[in-house]
């Protein structure tokens, strides 16, 4: 088989990380025979460590490159400041290193995308800086998997976390992964791009693995160095990355009212989501079936979500006991489904923003269309 492998990885500001000692388990990396720097010695500082990741990523694949194989390392950098990744370039034949510079807030989905479109070969590894491997366990997975015409999805073994000293399997996220690229060219797939941390992956898992087209299982000598300890840090190169906004997805053909909400919110400190990407917290929507299926399926994802729903027929009995049937069965709690029908509820409150009042003594829209 063909052995020319693009492994992307984008990146922001992951070569030259302090963090502090404890979180680290030092035994962890001892126990595994790994060191944490890679070109440096460990450095211990005032009880903090500095990490190396994407160098320790790099040179562990140089590790277990075979000699017949070629690798393509595609660096997708968003403007990191902490290490000029373009010194990491080179044109070795084999193990070739190439940068491209993105001038936006860091998307890990846009960075996946735009390291494929300069990707030189069918056999891609979607990556991260913060991975290590010892063992050639993931890349034989990996060829046999693509040979077999599937989407390959290994389970690393996680060595951040403190209250798991020995390391453990990684079984719930899905962003590695390995492919043919024909399978998105003929699937016409591209990763979700969002600008908040997270739900690429599982879109990306959820397509393919409807088409039946996923493998999944642990490998040996594959492991997750360091992830950050909490959601502020782990957000915080995104556009969206400040956690005390609330999001909020407002899914609506009538472009009036869409237009004069998407204002309301943005002015009362709110972040207008696209498409139903990570975290959101309220989605405002048509009173459709359709549209409301598309907000359940997101809700097996973010069950805290709250739904907001504009019915275009108040009278439509057949929309209303749906919703009923949703709440009698469990899959929705009552107080996070709310209808916008004035003779139902006089007023609807969304952190502060009243949105009856917007929708009915605007006269955005007229309760008995």
């Amino acid at each position: 088989m063909n052995k020319k492998l693009s492994i992307i990885i984008p990146l922001k500001n992951r070569t030259d990380i302090t963090v502090e000692y404890e979180p680290i388990q030092l035994k962890t990396f001892c126990r595994h025979n790994l060191e944490l720097t890679g070109f440096k010695n460990e450095i211990k500082i005032n009880n903090n460590i500095k990490l190396n990741l994407l160098l320790n990523c790099l040179e562990s694949l140089k590790k277990i490159k075979k000699d017949d194989e070629h690798f393509e390392i595609i660096l997708v950098d968003f403007n990191s400041d902490d290490f000029d990744v373009k010194l990491l370039e080179n044109k070795e034949n084999n193990f070739n290193i190439r940068v491209i510079k993105e001038n936006d807030y860091f998307s890990r989905g846009k960075g996946l995308n735009i390291g494929l479109k300069h990707s030189s070969n069918d056999n891609i590894l979607f990556c991260d800086a913060d991975m290590m491997f010892k063992d050639r366990d993931l890349f034989d997975s990996l060829y046999k998997e693509i040979k077999d015409g599937k989407v390959f999805f290994p389970v690393c073994l996680d060595l951040c976390e403190p209250t798991h000293q020995l390391g453990y399997w990684r079984t719930s996220g899905y962003g590695i992964c390995g492919l043919n690229k024909n399978l998105l060219e003929r699937h016409n797939y591209k990763w979700s791009e969002y600008d908040t941390l997270g739900k690429e992956d599982n879109d990306f898992w959820s397509f393919f693995d409807e088409l039946n087209l996923t493998s999944r299982y642990k490998v040996k000598g594959y492991y997750h160095q360091w992830h950050p300890p909490n959601k502020e840090f782990k957000n915080k190169y995104y556009k969206n990355s400040d956690y005390k906004k609330k999001k909020i997805l407002i899914n609506l053909s009538n472009e009036n009212l869409k237009t004069k909400l998407m204002n309301n919110f943005s002015n009362n400190n709110f972040y207008i989501s696209n498409d139903y990407e990570a975290n959101i917290n309220y989605i405002i929507l048509d009173g459709t079936i359709n549209n409301l299926n598309d907000a359940m399926k997101y809700k097996k994802y973010n069950k805290k979500i709250i739904l907001y729903i504009i019915p275009n027929n108040t009278k439509n009995k057949i929309f209303y006991q749906y919703i009923n049937n949703l709440i009698i069965s469990k899959q929705i709690k009552k107080n996070h489904l709310f209808i916008l029908n004035k003779s139902i509820n006089k007023d609807i409150i969304v952190d502060n923003v009243n949105l009856s009042n917007l929708i009915y003594n605007n006269k955005i829209i007229n309760e008995n269309v």
